[in-house]
């Protein structure tokens, strides 16, 4: 007896179209799964970069302010400073004029005797 060769049927057809299918599904549903957590990732990291881009401008704001603040201070300081110039001339003028006054006086005592 000779063994009878292996028959390929319609069935075998099926079979293996249905593997195959199946395989496409789970390499698809991976594929997926992939993709689903790259997207994840993507959207974590740009909620990260926006928060750092918040407390970018946020920092930039405060330097700003603190950078208007040293002006102010600045100018503050420049006025102050002019007034106490301004201060001291005067109280120089008026020393100066005592001096002519006290001056003046010893004239007037020394012409007395």
């Amino acid at each position: 007896v000779t063994p009878s060769p292996i028959k390929y049927t319609h069935d075998d057809d099926l079979k293996l179209l249905l593997e195959n299918i199946e395989s496409l599904h789970e390499n698809l549903t991976r594929r997926e799964k992939d993709i689903t957590t790259r997207e994840a990732d993507l959207l974590a990291a740009q909620l990260q970069s926006n928060r750092l881009a918040a407390k970018l401008e946020k920092a930039e704001a405060e330097l700003d302010e603190a950078r208007n603040l040293a002006d102010r201070r600045s100018l503050e300081m420049d006025q102050h400073e002019q007034f106490l110039n301004q201060r001291e001339q005067s109280l120089y003028d008026r020393e100066q004029l005592l001096k002519i006054k006290e001056h003046e006086l010893m004239q007037r005592e020394q012409s007395l005797y």
